[in-house]
């Protein structure tokens, strides 16, 4: 191995035999395995590592690794604060059929937020088959005091559902065809929580038409 003294290239084990015949100062005590010192000239190894770079080193790969381990907490956390609204509803006043042509059948539907400690602003969006109606038979009252708004077809948005609480909504649809009339509702949330339970968000209820 080579070292430059004075700026002569000479091997380490001549330094190492230098050194120990050599009183050298505080100061000049080997680094690594070389002197920093000797008599007059200065050594300078051509490779010699810091214990400051060492340090700053190891210091890195310690943030490093508490970065990713909070990733890895925030990712846990953010799955763990989902908020699953699971929809139920029925036909008014149990019908199971109805003639086609007009006649006006009422759909109720209950949304209940499972959640035990978040609220979420409530959005329920509607879709009918083989029927037909209009921004007025769309029953949407709000979460807060029960008062019926006008709703942004084709969802209703009532407001905050509280964790554990159920809110209540409706449509009003007149038959058209022979056939079958259903009415979906499907409950979701505006924050953008993932909902872990997605098979109950929605509800489809059927009406033969005849």
């Amino acid at each position: 191995m080579l070292a430059m003294v004075e700026g002569r290239n000479i091997e380490v084990r001549h330094i190492l035999r230098y050194s120990r015949s050599t009183r050298m100062p505080q100061s000049s005590r080997l680094v690594g395995g070389y002197g920093s010192n000797i008599g007059s000239g200065t050594v300078r190894p051509l490779f010699e590592p810091q214990g400051g770079d060492m340090r700053r080193t190891a210091l890195a790969a310690i943030v490093i690794a508490v970065m990713g381990t909070l990733a890895g907490a925030q990712a846990v956390s953010a799955a763990s604060t989902g908020v699953d609204l699971a929809t139920t509803g029925s036909v008014m006043a149990g019908v199971t059929s109805a003639q086609a042509g007009g006649q006006e059948l009422a759909f109720s539907f209950s949304t209940k937020n499972n959640s035990t400690t978040t609220s979420v602003s409530l959005a329920v969006t509607f879709t009918v088959t083989n029927g037909t109606l209009n921004a007025t038979d769309y029953i949407c009252p709000l979460i807060s005091n029960h008062f019926n708004i006008n709703a942004d077809t084709p969802s209703c948005e009532p407001g905050v559902i509280g964790p554990g609480k159920t809110a209540s909504t409706g449509l009003l649809v007149a038959t058209k065809n022979s056939g079958t009339l259903t009415v979906k509702a499907c409950s979701s949330n505006l924050d953008g929580l993932v909902d872990p339970v997605s098979s109950n968000n929605c509800r489809t209820l059927s009406v033969k038409i005849v």
